[in-house]
């Protein structure tokens, strides 16, 4: 949701003029790159706000490494890779609850979390890392520790021992049985 982006941005800018807010990701509905390019010059933010558009995977963590924290007010989510991968480059997240998020990330442990669509609460929340430079420290840091725990070496291993005993239960059970 770009356009609760920036208006969470615009609660953000209120207090801290020279914040700035990068967008980045593929522009996957032309209207709607539109309407939060008016969302922006309605909010008088053309200065602090930039468009960037798609990045590619190697790009990414450079992107991230020039700014303080990752927002993402998306309103539907499955893992949350754009997430995962701020968190994996030592950003502090502040997201909203949609989908698989909360099952992921803990509010006030590992991010800050808050509800669809209000863009008032994540502005908020994003003020409130900004202002707590102890909390957005230690926030990043259990990002950064969550994000290693989904590293290959961790999850392959896993999927295999998961896949290993479902064999075994499929060849216990008799399905593997050749029946004459």
């Amino acid at each position: 949701d770009p356009i609760m982006a920036v208006r969470a941005f615009a609660v953000v800018h209120a207090r801290y003029r020279s914040a700035s807010l990068t967008m980045a990701g593929p522009v996957k509905v032309p209207e709607l790159l539109e309407k939060t390019r008016r969302a922006i010059a309605d909010a008088g933010l053309e200065d602090a706000v930039s468009i960037v558009g798609p990045v590619s995977k190697q790009d990414v963590p450079l992107l991230l490494a020039r700014h303080d924290l990752f927002i993402n007010t998306t309103s539907l989510e499955s893992f949350g890779v754009a997430v995962m991968e701020a968190a994996a480059s030592g950003m502090p997240i502040v997201s909203t609850e949609a989908g698989e998020i909360p099952y992921l990330w803990r509010d006030g442990a590992d991010s800050l979390l808050g509800p669809v669509g209000d863009a008032q609460a994540m502005g908020d929340a994003i003020v409130r890392l900004l202002d707590d430079s102890l909390l957005r420290c230690r926030i990043a840091a259990a990002a950064r520790a969550k994000a290693e725990t989904f590293d290959w070496s961790k999850v392959i291993p896993q999927w295999l021992e998961i896949l290993q005993s479902t064999q075994m239960e499929q060849r216990c059970s008799g399905r593997f049985v050749k029946k004459k």
